[in-house]
């Protein structure tokens, strides 16, 4: 193995250690608080706001789209393709911008003490896809108070994080969920992670020659709601399809664009 080689693999072990790490530590100091405040949805404002720092330390750079179907103070149902645990530090990004906001998570990410903890007291609803008969009504209990408090609720559809880009087939729950409850679909797209490969155990830009000062660009967009009145639970699959042909599209138009302004300020910076 090369040196450039080591230090990449290092780099990319250190970055992953200090998100979880400092996820952590804010989990700790905000614990008190969550107590105090139980499944109050703004503990995770308070959360964002004190992680926000950790995002150019990561070197991650956000351009959020689309802020104002974010900020409307309306209950939904979220929906954002999932590529790595990195996607987290985007909702961080646009949690100040939503206010009030609950994840769905995998129950085994609730075991993660402190962060589990905390995250559990701050509204986010830990789910276990195997046991759906018994967490499928966890889920719709919360949705059916979020609405009355019209609180948005983020959900990763695809189930898995997909690492090798695209948009996946997605799981039935979310939109089920949307239908049931007339809750309209908000779809947020992020465009592809070209700094971060796991097989390669690389989170830098080497892929394209370290182009900009951040080392990892990523471009958040949030589309226009779709509507779901009148809908029945038979059109979830046609809802499902819809939704995500809209993203995929999104999906390939932002990583062409992110890619061309990578490119351009390559060649800028090679002339200079």
């Amino acid at each position: 193995m090369s040196l450039g080689k080591l230090f990449s693999h290092v780099k990319f072990y250190l970055k992953y250690a200090l998100y979880y790490s400092y996820c952590g530590i804010v989990s700790s100091i905000l614990l008190p608080y969550a107590l105090l405040h139980p499944m109050d949805v703004l503990n995770h404002l308070l959360f964002a706001r004190m992680s926000m720092p950790l995002i150019p330390v990561l070197g991650l750079s956000y351009e959020i789209r689309g802020q104002e179907h974010l900020a409307l103070d309306r209950a939904c149902i979220i929906v954002a393709n999932h590529q790595s645990a990195f996607d987290f530090m985007g909702t961080i990004r646009v949690w100040p911008i939503m206010r009030k906001c609950a994840l769905v998570a995998k129950k085994l990410l609730f075991y993660g003490w402190p962060t589990g903890l905390s995250a559990w007291l701050s509204g986010t609803i830990f789910i276990d896809k195997k046991n759906w008969h018994k967490y499928g009504r966890i889920l719709e209990d919360a949705i059916r108070t979020y609405k009355e408090q019209k609180v948005k609720v983020w959900i990763f559809p695809e189930g898995t994080r997909y690492h090798e880009g695209g948009i996946h087939e997605f799981k039935r729950g979310a939109f089920y969920m949307a239908i049931k409850f007339q809750l309209p679909i908000l779809p947020v797209v992020y465009s592809e992670y070209y700094f971060l490969s796991i097989k390669e155990k690389r989170f830098d830009s080497a892929a394209l020659n370290r182009v900009d000062s951040f080392e990892g660009k990523i471009i958040m967009k949030a589309l226009p709601a779709i509507p779901t009145e009148g809908l029945e639970l038979e059109d979830v699959p046609e809802l499902m399809a819809k939704t995500r042909l809209l993203m995929t599209e999104t999906y390939d138009s932002l990583n062409e664009e992110l890619r061309a302004s990578l490119r351009l300020q390559e060649s800028h910076r090679r002339e200079s």
